[in-house]
């Protein structure tokens, strides 16, 4: 009996593209802008937040052109044809909060998580400056100098620990 020939599926000239992973993806400055795009009623909870929150290029000139933007129709016209891609990724990122009260809560909770990361970050750098000014002969008064931001810092930190609690 002749063997039947298996048909093998025709393979295609150029391998299917995978999904372009962005290198630096913020995911929480991403969700954050999101909610504010889609829902523009959101908009004046941006007050809340600054532009060193978003560690993001791209997003912090987003944040910056839809603090300012009097509609959210014009943000896309103002801000450079090189954002125009995520800007468009984050209009039309699926969002899981359907009522006003749960957008509201997602995005206080992503402006929380945004100010503690920056905080934190801030901390990192000014304990490390002072850790150097300590290795180094500084006077007391550098040292003093030095370590009041490490104070500041912490104490803006507990706060957003203890409003964190509340949410």
């Amino acid at each position: 009996a002749p063997k039947k020939k298996t048909s093998v599926p025709d393979k295609p000239d150029k391998p299917e593209k995978a999904p372009v992973r962005k290198i630096f993806a913020q995911p929480i400055e991403d969700h954050c802008l999101a909610l504010v795009l889609q829902h523009p009623e959101l908009k004046s909870k941006l007050t809340s937040l600054a532009p060193e929150y978003f560690e993001s290029s791209e997003n912090r000139e987003i944040f910056l052109v839809c603090s300012l933007a009097e509609d959210s129709g014009a943000v896309k016209e103002k801000l450079d044809y090189a954002i125009h891609e995520h800007f468009n990724s984050l209009c039309s990122k699926m969002l899981l909060a359907s009522t006003r009260k749960e957008q509201e809560d997602v995005f206080d909770n992503c402006a929380h998580r945004l100010r503690e990361r920056f905080l934190k970050s801030l901390a990192t750098k000014h304990s490390h400056a002072f850790s150097q000014g300590a290795d180094t002969d500084s006077s007391d008064s550098r040292l003093v100098e030095l370590q009041t931001p490490v104070k500041e810092i912490s104490a803006q930190l507990k706060k957003v620990f203890d409003e964190k609690g509340k949410i």
